[in-house]
């Protein structure tokens, strides 16, 4: 499906934030997240009406003691939602991180954080994404695949490949390190393939998302 048809769609039927980006989920609760905890998290953000997305949706991902993070340290639920969606396209091109490490936040109006049970519906909806780019198009798919796997620490690994000696594509690495690049989960076809154990997703309620990208082998001619 071309990017346009996959935009189409967003706006008039699958994806419409009527249907998803604008919307509490009936049936989230915020757990063990009391609103003391809430306050100390998000002072000076605006969550009336979001309390049940301030939800770790990592909480039952494979993790390790090195390996460990909350989802609410990527994003903070606060109020409103945005309301149509151009207005969520400016607030997340125009948001970004009050400080290092600060959880990301949109400008104006906020996004929807989905669980992985919200993805794998979402994805039953497509037979297939092409994400066409670079390096940071391959991240978000590598993405995309550790959260349909609910893995912090092999999510984002081709984890039928071999790795080099002494080379660790784990948790991080498949973002930040080079050399994993080959090791990286960036087909759901391969991933459904040698280790469909790992997906989240039933096979017939996946659609296939897959990073298509240039060889960084293929010669390129340039003209001045």
């Amino acid at each position: 499906m071309h990017w346009v048809e996959l935009t189409r769609h967003y706006k008039q039927d699958i994806w419409h934030p009527a249907n998803y980006f604008l919307r509490t989920q009936p049936g989230r609760t915020s757990g063990s997240l009391g609103q003391t905890t809430i306050d100390g998290l998000f002072g000076g953000f605006n969550i009336t009406g979001r309390e049940p997305d301030v939800v770790d949706t990592f909480s039952n991902f494979t993790k390790t003691d090195t390996c460990n993070m909350s989802s609410l340290e990527l994003h903070r639920p606060f109020a409103p939602l945005c309301d149509t969606t151009d207005a969520l396209m400016t607030a997340m091109s125009y948001g970004g991180r009050n400080g290092m490490d600060a959880p990301y936040a949109p400008r104006g109006c906020d996004m929807r954080w989905f669980s992985t049970a919200e993805l794998c519906d979402i994805m039953s909806r497509f037979g297939r994404i092409s994400v066409i780019g670079d390096s940071m198009s391959r991240n978000l798919v590598v993405a995309m695949h550790l959260l349909l796997r609910q893995d912090l620490y092999n999510g984002g690994k081709a984890t039928w490949m071999s790795t080099k000696p002494g080379r660790d594509c784990t948790c991080r690495a498949p973002f930040e390190d080079g050399q994993c690049i080959f090791n990286t989960a960036f087909s759901s076809k391969a991933l459904f393939q040698h280790d469909a154990k790992s997906m989240a997703c039933p096979h017939d309620r996946s659609g296939m998302i897959e990073c298509e990208f240039p060889s960084p082998f293929a010669s390129v001619s340039a003209t001045s």
